[in-house]
């Protein structure tokens, strides 16, 4: 933990002093201000992440969320200034050894208060249109078929939210809307895959009614995420127990004769020292044949249970979001959001999550709630899911286009994930 603390201190003191220097240079306040007390801010914003997390606890709620809201938008901003003015000055350096194709314009833009002035706007408009796309919760659909269905049964749907983070920033407001969104969608399974909860969550009661309040016939079932462990499970795991949650730390549990789940823990907890799940044992009492899914936080595949389950979800990335870190995901564990073949029977949906971690915005990774619809095997070609209207839909197998237009998934694993 040391270790990554003064690694992030590094890197974003880094960031920090390189929004400072521009602002310097940029002669926008006097040097009385832009000097010392601004480098000081600076210094403060650098170490605010940190100190946040140690004073929390006694501030009242609104001024705990006030601190927050500042402290992780100034994150947000450093970042992404940082990108943007690198980028403007990528271009400028292009243009001129294309010939100055701006023209006229080159030398007004190339001026130091230009150089902070244009990555600060698009900061300031990436930002407000982030509040904005935080809230557009988005439906990916993925059909699955399953031999073994009883007649009776059409399809078996299960619902499942991930990275819901409800805690000192996320208001509960958006799990009132993963409650609308799951009347709607009528789920007969509803699935969480960890960091539904995070610290200093001061409207325990309310939210662990919230979460009573969605009652699929087959019942609830979760997963921990790393944000549980930071948080607590002591303070966590009751919320879970109060919301109805049936929490699976390497478990397994057979729901129906054609569907079994096996959950988890996140790898935190092996650093802790607690035990590591056998997937491939558990996956083996499931009932077969039949339809097995495993549930785990992060997008880690274990090559022992590879082959032996039919879908593995996971969350934890967030899809990066904010843009430009999307690509952080696939640098990371080697998947983009959206479905992946795995080779065999498996395959991995890695969602980009339901709410949002520190700043309480998304830029070009929109939040998602995923439907996987379970329907009977026929012969022939299996038809390409239908996702709501002018929503995403997502098959697995079988390339093309769904008939919303949205783009399923290839044979392989190379092209397989929704992007």
């Amino acid at each position: 933990m040391a270790l990554f603390a003064l690694a992030f201190l590094t890197i974003y003191g880094g960031f920090n002093g390189y929004a400072w220097w521009r602002l310097r240079l940029a002669d926008l306040l006097p040097m009385a201000l832009a000097g010392r007390p601004a480098a000081y801010l600076f210094v403060v914003m650098t170490l605010s992440p940190i100190l946040l997390m140690q004073i929390a606890g006694p501030l009242p709620v609104p001024a705990r969320r006030l601190a927050a809201l500042f402290t992780y938008l100034w994150m947000a901003g450093v970042f992404q200034f940082f990108c943007w003015s690198v980028f403007t000055r990528l271009l400028l350096t292009l243009g001129r050894r294309l010939g100055n194709p701006v023209g006229p314009w080159a030398a007004t833009v190339s001026t130091p208060r230009a150089l902070f002035v244009l990555p600060f706007a698009i900061v300031v408009t990436l930002t407000l249109y982030g509040f904005w796309e935080a809230r557009q919760v988005a439906i990916r659909t993925l059909t699955f078929p399953v031999a073994g269905l009883p007649p009776d049964v059409a399809r078996f749907r299960i619902m499942q939210v991930s990275d819901l983070h409800l805690g000192m920033v996320e208001p509960d407001h958006r799990l009132q809307n993963v409650a609308r969104l799951a009347r709607e969608m009528a789920p007969d399974l509803l699935v969480g895959t960890g960091d539904l909860f995070d610290s200093f969550l001061h409207e325990r009661e309310e939210v662990a009614a919230l979460w009573a309040s969605i009652t699929p016939p087959a019942g609830k079932l979760a997963v921990t995420g790393n944000h549980e462990f930071y948080a607590g499970l002591g303070e966590i795991l009751p919320l879970y127990i109060a919301g109805g949650f049936t929490l699976l730390r390497g478990e397994a549990r057979q729901i129906t004769p054609f569907l079994g789940v096996i959950g988890v823990d996140d790898p935190t907890a092996q650093r802790l020292g607690l035990p590591t799940a056998d997937e491939a044992g558990l996956l083996a009492t499931l009932a077969s044949p039949g339809f097995r899914l495993l549930l785990k936080h992060q997008p880690l595949i274990d090559p022992a249970a590879r082959d032996h389950f039919d879908l593995q979800l996971s969350g934890h990335t967030h899809g990066g979001q904010i843009f430009p870190f999307a690509v952080v995901p696939r640098l990371t564990f080697g998947f983009w959001p959206g479905l992946t073949p795995l080779g065999g029977r498996s395959h991995l949906f890695l969602t980009r999550g339901t709410g949002t971690w520190g700043p309480p915005i998304r830029i070009f990774a929109p939040p998602e709630i995923v439907i996987i619809d379970l329907v009977p095997q026929v012969a022939g070609p299996v038809a390409a899911a239908t996702g709501m209207p002018g929503r995403e839909g997502t098959t697995a197998g079988g390339g093309g286009r769904t008939p919303d237009g949205f783009r399923s998934a290839g044979p392989s694993p190379e092209n397989g994930s929704d992007r």
